[in-house]
């Protein structure tokens, strides 16, 4: 009997090494997050719906007609802001309400300092301008200028858009690096009035590093919302753009309607069916192919009143977006929100008259508040860049140059007259300052009342029984019962 063959050892199994892809990391990665926040780690909680709290994609990032504006960064969503503030029909109608609320009356709180700067031809106000116009878009804002102007100026300051501009914070000393256009085909010449470090940037595409105190030729300053060491934030419009797109979404759907609507169709139906027994429902007439094609063909052709004949289950449908999700009760919220953003301009734009007058009072207040706040910040700014030292190089013995603005379009009218009569009536401030509340020019307003002084008789009435003022402007007229008979001077008796 022969022995039977023993089967072969069996080889060592191959291990496939186990592979990790990107989602597989991304999961882990969220589960770590999730872990480490003290979240309880369920289906439910992987992805979020809007707001990115996890590395995973979220349900807004799914939405291929959204744009999740969480995850974009400050330099798009400056560019974006831009774009909005130039060209929305709501945020380019607040931006330029609030620039002439903001900057009204700008001058020198220094009367000298106003005299010095009239005498020359630098443009202060127009610097003031362009730093707010950045400011109202971007909330944030940076100028940097030359310290080795030609001697007898004062340096031209620079007012680059924000988005541009990368800002940082080491080892507590500032520094800016400013992205300049690139143009190779720049004039030699115009080396020394740009400067040779500028003019080098712009030739080669480099960009310009300033860090603050350095000798590098330039100096800067820097306003912005937030922490002073944090970098730039993004623009606060960045909160409404959600409601905006969504305001354009519903005038995309009317628009659609009602261009579909343009054509005025009479449809004709052609065909029959059983609508009782037991065939009801059931179809007599049918569209063939061709004739479907052909009404197909006819309707890419309408252009106006037309007249059209289909079989009887035909019909003409426009879609649109479903109304459900566009109700007016969602508009009004977005609406509302966009009030919140925008205050006293938006109001302007999405209220009634009688909704303008009920609230324009307890909204002045609101933006006096916003505006003063900002104008304690704005004037540390400016100052900070009109006293520099580098800035006033060629001008040390310059008067003060600490800016001041008008506080007139922060009171409604009524509660700035009962403001500057309180004020006067209790000796609270001087007639001076009630004149500025009201921004006329005092030095101009005192010739004119001297000049009226000496020609009262062109401009006082015979009879004021309201004020009283005669017998104390006319003491000689009216002492003892004395009544005038032409000119001061000459009276009689009565």
């Amino acid at each position: 009997m022969s022995a039977k063959k023993l089967p072969a050892t069996p080889a060592t199994p191959k291990v496939t090494p186990a592979r990790v892809n990107k989602s597989a990391e991304r999961l882990v990665a969220q589960a770590i997050d999730l872990l480490a926040s003290g979240m309880p780690l369920t289906p439910e909680n992987i992805r979020s719906a809007g707001i990115p709290f996890t590395r995973g994609k979220t349900m807004l990032d799914a939405q291929k007609f959204r744009v999740n504006w969480y995850a974009l960064g400050r330099r798009p969503l400056g560019k974006i802001a831009r774009l909005v503030v130039e060209r929305n029909w709501f945020a380019a109608t607040v931006h330029r309400i609030n620039k002439g609320l903001y900057g009204s009356g700008f001058r020198f709180a220094d009367p000298a300092a106003g005299q010095w700067a009239a005498e020359g031809s630098y443009p202060f106000k127009q610097i003031h301008d362009d730093i707010l116009e950045e400011w109202l878009v971007s909330d944030a804002v940076v100028a940097f200028w030359r310290t080795d102007a030609e001697p007898g100026t004062l340096p031209i300051i620079e007012i680059p858009d924000v988005d541009e501009v990368e800002y940082s914070v080491v080892g507590g000393v500032p520094r800016i690096e400013v992205t300049v256009p690139r143009d190779p085909k720049i004039a030699g010449e115009l080396k020394p009035v740009l400067g040779a470090r500028m003019w080098d940037c712009i030739f080669s595409g480099k960009r310009l590093v300033v860090v603050k105190g350095d000798d590098s030729g330039y100096d800067f300053a820097v306003m912005k919302a937030g922490k002073s060491g944090k970098p730039i934030q993004a623009p606060s419009i960045t909160s409404i753009l959600d409601d905006l797109d969504y305001i354009e979404a519903v005038r995309v759907g009317d628009w659609n309607g009602a261009w579909s609507r343009r054509e005025i169709i009479r449809h004709t139906k052609k065909g029959f069916g059983v609508s009782s027994g037991p065939n009801a429902g059931t179809t007599r007439n049918n569209a063939k192919y061709a004739e479907i094609q052909s009404i197909l063909k006819a309707m890419k052709n309408i252009l106006g009143k037309t007249d059209v004949a289909t079989n009887f289950d035909q019909e003409i449908a426009w879609l649109t977006f479903p109304k459900e999700f566009f109700a007016q009760e969602m508009l009004d919220a977005a609406l509302q929100r966009l009030i919140f953003w925008g205050g006293l301009a938006a109001i302007l734009l999405l209220k009634t008259d009688s909704q303008i007058t009920g609230l324009s009072g307890f909204l002045t207040d609101r933006i006096r508040v916003q505006v003063e706040a900002f104008r304690e910040d704005f004037s540390r700014f400016l100052g900070s860049i009109f006293n520099s030292p580098s800035f006033k190089k060629n001008f040390p013995d310059a008067p003060d140059l600490t800016p001041a603005w008008s506080v007139k379009p922060l009171y409604t009218g009524d509660a700035l007259i009962r403001l500057a009569t309180m004020a006067s009536t209790y000796a609270v401030v001087s007639p001076q300052t009630v004149r500025e509340m009201f921004g006329v020019d005092d030095a101009k307003e005192s010739a004119r009342l001297r000049d009226a002084h000496a020609r009262r008789e062109d401009f006082t009435p015979p009879y004021e029984p309201r004020q009283g003022l005669l017998p104390q402007l006319f003491p000689v007229d009216y002492a003892g019962g004395e009544s005038t008979s032409g000119s001061a001077g000459e009276s009689t008796k009565l």
